[in-house]
Formats: structure tokens, sequence, C-alpha cells
């Protein structure tokens, strides 16, 4: 559970000629400070973030049993995303966010992937979140 602050050369040598010239653009300065259960945490947060305000619905549809039982899941499966993340912030230290490890290991249309999925991600969130509100509203009323 300790932070990574050593620099690996894991994709140094190989076919990977991206990631040498990857290094080469990043600051000689940062390297990922952040631990495993710190991401999962996040990536908790995150779920439980866009849905916050239908969990009760969600519970009283669901029964608490199996409610519980898939809030664990979801939990185990952020632990698990949460070492994944860690492990690839491990293997490129200067890397800043999932976007460079894209390009890191696939080059710009790594990037480019990464960063579409992210963007639709935050969108979809974004449209939960409303709907959820607009039907909060439209119940109260």
């Amino acid at each position: 559970m300790g932070t990574a602050k050593t620099t690996s050369k894991v994709f140094d040598k190989g076919p990977l000629s991206t990631a040498s010239s990857f290094f080469q653009e990043v600051d000689e300065d940062h390297v990922a400070e952040t631990s495993w259960p710190k991401i999962a945490y996040i990536i908790v947060a995150n779920f439980l973030g866009a849905g916050v305000l239908s969990i009760p619905f969600a519970a009283s549809q669901l029964g608490y049993i199996l409610f519980v039982a898939f809030l664990t899941a979801v939990y185990l499966a952020s632990l698990l995303s949460g070492k994944a993340f860690y492990a690839a912030f491990q293997a490129l230290p200067k890397s800043r966010a999932l976007s460079d490890i894209g390009k890191a290991c696939y080059g710009n249309c790594g990037e480019t992937t990464v960063r579409f999925f992210q963007y639709l991600y935050m969108s979809l969130v974004l449209i939960i979140l409303h709907l959820t509100v607009l039907y909060g509203v439209l119940f109260l009323v």
C-alpha cells in the first residue's frame, strides 16, 4: 500500500518505441504518488456520485439484500480496477492521466481512444444525473 516513487524502465526496451518518446515529452520531476486503495475509493465515489440521488429508490426496488450484494460487487470490482490502474501507473510513473498510458502503449491513436471514452463516460454520467434529478422532481410534484 505504499506510494509509487520508483522509476520503472518497463517500456524502455522492446517494440514499444512510443514509450521512449513519451518519456521525453513529460516533465522529468513528475512521479505518480498514489496508492491503489486511493484509486479504488475514487472509482467507488465515481460510481456512487453519479447515482447517489437514486440509491434509496434502487434499494427499495431491488430489496435490501440484493441491493447490498450488488453494492458489494461494485466495491470489489472497484478494488480490482484500482489495482489495475495502480499497476499501469507503476509501469509508467511519469504519466499524469490514463490517456498518457494509452499514448505510451499505442501512440496518438491510443491517447485519442482513451480520451474519447473518458469524455463519453463523463457525458453519460451527466445525462444520468440530470435524468435522476428530473425523475425526482417529477415524483415530488
